[in-house]
């Protein structure tokens, strides 16, 4: 990254160079506390809710709203564990064998917008089938076996 040839590198490049191998530890410190913090409110939060359900109180007022407010901390944590992975691998993109700084695309911008453009299509149409598929699905109704009747009707005469 600074010098084409190692073996010729100035000392003040020597430092550069391995000061670009630190990651940035304190977002390192409090994405990760984010993180498992979050995982753990998670397992309590549901530890909670196994124990209402159990009891009968899940209609509990501030159970409800506690999981209202709950609702975006997963994807926070999601982002807490991206940054975690991201910054912790710096300066490689493949440990010990691809720095950061040789894995950006070759592409041009137009050719990135193309690729981009010809996902989104193609998932797309995929997205327009699969809805395609459930509404058939739905309209046709439940399946109802050889016999004759439901899977959940119950049987109401003995048998004979």
């Amino acid at each position: 990254k600074y010098t084409s040839d190692p073996r010729t590198a100035r000392d003040d490049l020597i430092v550069k160079a391995a000061a670009d191998t630190i990651p940035n530890v304190p977002v390192m410190f409090w994405t990760f506390r984010v993180m498992a913090g979050l995982g753990f409110f998670f397992i309590g939060l549901f530890a909670l809710a196994f124990a209402l359900v159990t009891f009968d109180k899940v209609r509990n007022k501030a159970f409800l709203a506690l999981c209202i407010l709950a609702i975006p901390l997963p994807w926070i944590a999601i982002e807490g564990g991206w940054l975690l992975a991201e910054l912790g691998r710096q300066p490689w993109a493949v440990d010990g064998v691809l720095p950061t700084f040789m894995g950006a695309s070759s592409l041009t911008t137009t050719q990135i917008w193309i690729t981009i453009a010809g996902f989104t299509l193609m998932y797309g149409v995929m997205a327009v089938i699969e809805i395609g598929l459930m509404v058939r699905a739905i309209k046709k109704g439940p399946y109802v076996a050889k016999f004759g009747r439901m899977h959940d009707d119950a049987v109401t005469s003995p048998a004979e």
